[in-house]
């Protein structure tokens, strides 16, 4: 299951996913199939497609049945967008996925995409298994690459980022606040011995920020 306001996305035993949506009037749809399938039990990922996130507008990520990653964008009118489709990474099934989005700051509604996972056969002392790859042009997908901030993660762990709060147009009474170009959110989350360790990607490069205190 995976959520971003207003859609909860979710998928069903025969593979198929489908998408429940908040709205003023009956508060919650009955789910509505969104024409695609994942491997059994995918992990799922939504995130913003623009930075105004007006109407219907979302970008899906799930695990295809044929083991790569795929995207289910949709526009702000419900059109499924060209950009949907195989983005160029195999993972495992098991396969836990985070990311983030922020404005790409060219003077347009474009955001760059950053999307993480763990490979568990793959995992070593060095990496941990977590790999990340990234969207910031026209030019497609970049990846997948890893780096040493992942060192000692647990396997397996489960992952999880951070994007900024955004609020896009059309709602009654509600101001319009779009994705900013900021990378002081890029922040993502894994457990390194139980405990849970935040890295920070700046644009170009991740740093370290350290273990945060746990009950």
């Amino acid at each position: 299951m995976a959520t971003y306001w207003p859609s909860i996305i979710l998928q069903q035993a025969s593979g198929s996913i489908q998408e429940i949506v908040f709205n003023s009037t009956s508060l919650f749809s009955p789910p509505a199939d969104l024409s695609i399938v994942g491997s059994p039990g995918t992990a799922l990922l939504v995130l913003p497609l623009t930075t105004s996130h007006e109407g219907t507008e979302m970008r899906l990520v799930y695990r295809h049945p044929d083991g790569q990653l795929h995207t289910f964008d949709r526009s702000s009118t419900g059109g499924v967008q060209d950009t949907s489709g195989g983005i160029g990474f195999t993972v495992p099934s098991n396969s836990p996925l985070a990311g983030f989005a922020t404005a790409r700051g060219d003077s347009t509604v474009n955001v760059d995409t950053v999307i993480l996972w763990q490979d568990r056969n793959a995992a070593n002392a060095s990496t941990g298994g977590i790999f990340y790859g990234y969207q910031k042009d026209s030019k497609g997908w970049k990846g997948p690459f890893t780096d040493a901030v992942f060192a000692g993660a647990d396997v397996p762990t489960q992952l999880t980022c951070v994007t900024a709060a955004m609020t896009g147009g059309g709602a009654p009474n509600t101001a319009t606040f779009p994705l900013q170009a900021g990378k002081d959110m890029n922040r993502c989350y894994f457990q390194v011995g139980g405990a849970l360790k935040e890295v920070y990607y700046d644009g170009a490069s991740w740093q370290q920020l350290g273990l945060l205190p746990m009950p």
